[in-house]
């Protein structure tokens, strides 16, 4: 787990639990103040998963009070069931749950994680889930999800957590395996990636994960130096464009971006300036450096402290660009993956 908050919670669930089965849902009342309006419950009804308690926090971000409805309410249609599905076996075998995910918040995008853990229902004795959604950075008035939306949330690591119980995933099916590849989602046991395979997934569910999957990308050049691609570019990226390196700043400051894609020279400072500030941000961001032709110059990678970045020599070749940013984002999606199932 990433975020401190998973970690207390889980330490939280230990101590309550003591010899007991499961510990009872009750002993977690005097801890809901510390989870700001981020908390939830969840219960198990047919072959749903309602919100029994959501918090305020919650029901403000996604527009409406959730309390009651289906877990699968803000998604899109054709995923509704398969979100369901993930989250199945924690009811069934009493397990727990971390995932963390990349959501987008209109204006921004925001990398969050939720910790669920089994507990017992002190009145009839069932299974519920109680966990709690910690974010990476502070709230802001706007963050607001948009509720279908096919860009709503990538998952990134959906770790299960064996709790001392034996864990089978045989009840995620294999169109839920092909949605979670597709999305580039890295499950695991314990932090211990599972080995599986997945048939190919067709029709809309999977052109949500491909969707959802995409890259985040910032370039920072002048739209003209990307030529007549520059549409396809866009329809396979979630692309930001800008010309100056001031404004890439504002943004790498403000949003999560997976690759940043610049120019060598820029008018307000040069793009080894831009990356080099980008680095000191402390964010996962992969790198594309577009040069200008030199005397025998070619497409390279170098180390930049402990940053890769990817050379690419004008003129640019659209199949060059793409493979730099898919590497770039490949990368940079493994370390989050890595980060997610530690500790």
């Amino acid at each position: 787990m990433k975020h401190p908050a998973s970690n207390e919670l889980l330490s939280y669930w230990q101590s309550a639990k003591a010899d007991e089965d499961l510990p009872p849902l009750s002993a977690f009342q005097d801890l809901f103040p510390k989870f700001k309006g981020a908390e939830a419950v969840f219960r198990r009804v047919g072959d749903d998963i309602i919100y029994d308690r959501c918090g305020k926090s919650i029901s403000e971000v996604a527009g409406v009070d959730l309390t009651g409805k289906s877990i699968a309410l803000i998604f899109p249609e054709a995923i509704k069931k398969l979100q369901i599905q993930i989250l199945l076996p924690c009811f069934e075998q009493k397990i727990g749950v971390v995932r963390q995910s990349r959501y987008l918040y209109g204006h921004r995008h925001k990398d969050a994680e939720w910790c669920l853990l089994p507990v017992r229902d002190d009145a009839t004795g069932e299974t519920l889930l109680l966990g709690q959604g910690a974010t990476f950075v502070e709230a802001d008035p706007r963050d607001h999800l948009s509720v279908g939306s096919d860009l709503l949330e990538r998952i990134i690591a959906q770790n299960y957590l064996s709790l001392g119980r034996k864990v089978r995933l045989d009840r995620l099916s294999g169109k839920c395996w092909a949605f979670l590849d597709t999305m580039g989602t890295k499950v695991a046991i314990d932090g211990v990636e599972v080995d599986h395979t997945a048939p190919a997934i067709l029709g809309e569910a999977a052109m949500l994960a491909l969707r959802a999957g995409q890259p985040n990308v910032l370039a920072a050049m002048e739209v003209a130096d990307f030529g007549r691609p520059i549409q396809r570019i866009a329809n396979r990226y979630q692309l930001k464009m800008v010309e100056a390196g001031s404004e890439a700043m504002a943004i790498l400051g403000a949003d999560k971006v997976d690759v940043l894609v610049v120019a060598e020279q820029l008018g307000d400072m040069t793009g080894l300036e831009l990356i080099e500030r980008a680095r000191a941000l402390n964010q996962r961001v992969g790198f594309v450096l577009i040069v200008e032709p030199r005397d025998g110059a070619g497409d390279t990678c170098v180390q930049i402290g402990d940053a890769t970045v990817h050379c690419l020599v004008r003129p640019l070749g659209e199949f060059a660009l793409r493979q730099a940013i898919d590497e770039a984002a490949t990368r940079m999606n493994g370390i989050l993956q890595r980060e997610a199932l530690a500790g």
